[in-house]
């Protein structure tokens, strides 16, 4: 088992205990994973691959589902996390699906070679991963107000990851 997958475990664990629940359902926070095919299907054409740990982390889950509540279980959502957080600099964190990263990167002319691919947003601003031509083991995350390999917030999507985890775990942030 790789760190990242031990590390989307720890976050799946939390997700289930914080789920929230509407007349006694759980509300789904986060949509199921792809299959390696699925993914290599949608960008098998693209000038940019996905790094491995992007394939990992899609294969957990593909996204949040924030863009698909109603106002009402949005609302609902954002009371229940206000409870659960302590004091977040960043309220509400938003897991971006594949499609909605690939219209994202593919819509922006690349810098250097390089393609900005979001992965998480909140309020105007995003954590990306930096592509290019070549697949590699990991990708080096960028705000997306700074998008340069001269600016990079984390080596990693697992160090990404685990930061996240680490603020979940400590009541500090929401994610879906």
């Amino acid at each position: 088992m790789s760190e990242l997958t031990e590390i989307l475990q720890r976050i799946s664990t939390w997700v289930q205990q914080y789920q929230p629940e509407k007349d006694g359902k759980k509300i789904p926070l986060l949509a199921p994973g792809l299959t390696h095919e699925e993914i290599e299907s949608k960008v098998k054409d693209l000038p940019f691959r996905l790094s491995v740990e992007l394939y990992e982390l899609y294969q957990w889950h593909n996204g949040g589902y924030s863009c698909f509540l109603g106002a009402e279980e949005q609302e609902f959502v954002k009371k229940s996390s206000e409870q659960i957080k302590a004091f977040s600099a960043r309220e509400i964190v938003h897991f971006i699906s594949l499609d909605e990263a690939l219209s994202y990167a593919i819509s922006r002319e690349s810098k250097a070679g390089k393609h900005i691919f979001p992965i998480f947003a909140w309020e105007n601003n995003s954590e990306c991963a930096l592509l290019d031509s070549e697949q590699r083991e990991t990708s080096p995350i960028v705000d997306s107000s700074t998008p340069s390999e001269k600016f990079i917030s984390f080596p990693s999507i697992t160090n990404m990851m685990l930061y996240y985890t680490r603020l979940l775990e400590s009541k500090y942030l929401w994610i879906y």
